[in-house]
């Protein structure tokens, strides 16, 4: 099991098949620093069952089967679920155009029954592909960009 700090990260890890456990925070606490967090639940998803564990708690694992919740239940939970989801998508934007991109990101791959999109990594640059291309400049322009380069403390 895996501890997420994200209810969507441990989705992503459920829809998998796998189990997560949320560190579920109050508005203080989120505040505070992360080394004096307390985890309060401990929450995993199996076979279409909710189990949630309170810290220090009397009752034990608590057990919730979605099979026993009504269809109109049911169908508001995806509601919220989906609503939330859009949401932390756009989370971590920074401006309206970039929030409505991600969002809508997030729901072609729910549509083409992706649970998580993740971007691809971006390309690495290294040492030995700056000399490769510099290599690949005609002469004065290599001069002129190591000069550059070099103005800008980097010694290639």
């Amino acid at each position: 099991m895996v501890k997420r700090n994200t209810s969507t990260e441990a989705a992503e890890d459920i829809a998998q098949g796998n189990s997560a456990i949320i560190e579920e925070t109050s508005p203080e606490q989120s505040e505070a620093s992360a080394s004096s967090r307390r985890r309060k639940l401990q929450k995993h998803i199996e076979n279409e069952t909710v189990i949630i564990t309170a810290i220090g708690g009397a009752k034990g694992e608590m057990i919730f089967p979605i099979s026993t919740l009504n269809p109109e239940i049911i169908k508001r939970l995806a509601e919220h679920g989906l609503s939330q989801k859009l949401g932390d998508a756009a989370a971590s934007t920074s401006d309206g155009l970039e929030a409505e991109e991600k969002i809508e990101t997030c729901w072609n791959a729910l549509v083409a029954g992706d649970w998580s999109t993740r971007a691809p990594a971006s390309p690495k640059l290294t040492k030995k592909n700056i000399v490769e291309k510099l290599a690949e400049l005609p002469e004065d322009e290599r001069e002129a960009t190591l000069a550059a380069l070099a103005k800008l403390g980097i010694a290639i």
